[in-house]
């Protein structure tokens, strides 16, 4: 007689887990019932997912059933951004709670959102929550959720062209005045190269949003110019942006800082109006703006606006470019950081500190030895500590205009290059002189003016240089 092994005999009681318990069904019926497929994805994250997946989508959960595919992707793409077990099942929890309010979650934006955002339920439900102007979506939230203005990077579905969208949050009159500075920068209000465009939308509710280009070439603390051509550039495109809005519209730009400032192509532009207003709404007891690290003395002082509040532009566009060369702001130390500005106590100190920098370290902070002629004496006259004796962009423009002639892209004529770069390329197209010779008095009168000018500001000699003499000395 042959003894049965006990251990093929013998039954033994296996406890499963809902979702052990879907996947045997699946292995022996060939697939999991529909709204099951998704309960299975979710429980790959952990098991606080399971457990809320299993709660909110079991039972013939209508939610589960009418968007299995969906949040079948969902999860798979959850797995992808390296979400975390908890972060997961609060998704899941604000997708399920936005289906019972009447909302169906658009998942497939919700998969672009998820990777964007990992880990951040804030952030996906930011862009759950907008209904952004017919023709754009939402891409990703580029600032944190705040009360008074998100900002979100999206596309123009059109021309599949990036764009940023703004959302005023704040309400009443406060945001109606944020709404009022925003317009600032609206083509139809100033018109400027160097000054970043905005247009205004509305989505189907009548909300307004502000459209800008985005930008991917925003500046920060830690950019670096490329030596003086660089600086001189940005600089210029500064003080040119300046000038419109000092003496064209009177306004005060109010936080010029790096990330303020963006390029588009060779063209440095000002950004973000959310603090500008007229000059005349500046006045000594104001509330100092902008930040620390670009903030005027006189209002580190509080000793307030001054009487031309315009220099506290001035002196913000001088810190942004000796940064920009240095690597540090004027009054702060190579790698300092401000204190956030809900740190008070931090916050109070640090302002101290920079108080006594100004009364009595002065010149070890504010130094200018390391910065090479010409812009030397330019930012010596934007960073001084008394605004009376700061230049106005109007006169630092002109001054920049003339002394870093043959470092700028835009010429007197508007040329879209560097005086040296314009010298080479009319050296190597220009019609030989014979040909030159046969145009009328008239526009052989005006060619010789504009060699002139451009060989005033060319201290190189090269063979372009020497071709532009010549042709002086012959055309003359």
């Amino acid at each position: 007689m042959t003894k049965k092994n006990s251990l093929s005999t013998k039954k033994t009681s296996v406890k499963r887990t809902p979702t052990e318990t879907m996947a045997l069904t699946a292995d022996t019926k060939g697939s999991l019932p529909s709204g099951q497929r998704c309960i299975h994805a979710f429980s790959l994250l952990g098991a606080q997912t399971e457990k809320t997946a299993v709660a909110l989508l079991s039972n013939g959960s209508l939610f589960a059933t009418q968007m299995d595919d969906d949040l079948v992707k969902l999860a798979d793409v959850l797995r992808q951004g390296d979400w975390n077990d908890s972060e997961s099942a609060n998704l899941i929890s604000v997708l399920f709670e936005t289906f019972e309010k009447g909302t169906t979650p658009n998942v497939s934006s919700m998969r672009r959102w998820v990777l964007a955002h990992p880990n951040d339920v804030a952030k996906v439900k930011a862009c759950m929550n907008v209904i952004p102007p017919d023709g754009i979506d939402i891409l990703e939230v580029k600032t944190d959720v705040g009360s008074q203005k998100q900002v979100f990077l999206a596309v123009w579905r059109l021309t599949q062209k990036q764009v940023v969208l703004k959302q005023i949050l704040a309400v009443g009159d406060a945001g109606a005045k944020i709404q009022t500075r925003e317009d600032r920068a609206h083509p139809l209000s100033i018109d400027h190269k160097h000054v970043m465009k905005t247009y205004r939308e509305t989505n189907m509710r009548g909300e307004r949003f502000n459209v800008e280009d985005y930008m991917s070439g925003i500046l920060s603390d830690h950019s670096r110019v490329g030596g003086l051509d660089e600086a001189a550039n940005l600089l210029f495109h500064l003080l040119d942006a300046l000038d419109c809005l000092h003496n064209q519209h009177h306004l005060v730009h109010g936080d010029i800082k790096p990330d303020n400032i963006g390029k588009i192509e060779d063209n440095y532009v000002l950004l973000d109006f959310g603090i500008c207003r007229p000059a005349a709404e500046f006045t000594p007891e104001s509330t100092p703006t902008g930040s620390l690290r670009t903030r005027a003395p006189e209002l580190i002082l509080n000793i307030g606006y001054p009487i031309d509040p315009f220099k506290v532009d001035i002196w913000a566009v001088g810190a942004t470019v000796y940064n920009a060369l240095l690597g540090r702001f004027p009054l702060f130390k190579l790698g300092e950081q401000v204190p956030k500005v809900f740190d008070l106590k931090s916050r109070a100190e640090k302002e101290q500190e920079l108080r006594d920098r100004i009364n009595s370290q002065w010149d070890e902070f504010v130094k200018l030895q390391d910065i090479e002629e010409p812009i030397r004496s330019l930012l010596k006259v934007a960073l001084e500590k008394d605004p009376k004796d700061r230049w106005s962009a109007e006169k630092l423009k002109a001054e920049a205009k003339t002394t870093l002639a043959q470092f700028l892209r835009l010429g007197f004529e508007g040329a879209d290059m560097s005086k040296p770069d314009e010298a080479q390329k009319l050296a190597k197209f220009l019609p030989d002189l014979d040909t030159l010779k046969l145009m009328p008095r008239g526009e052989k009168d005006k060619m010789v003016s504009y060699f002139r000018d451009l060989e005033s500001h060319l201290k190189l000699k090269d063979s372009a240089n020497n071709r532009i003499t010549k042709l002086i000395h012959e055309l003359a």
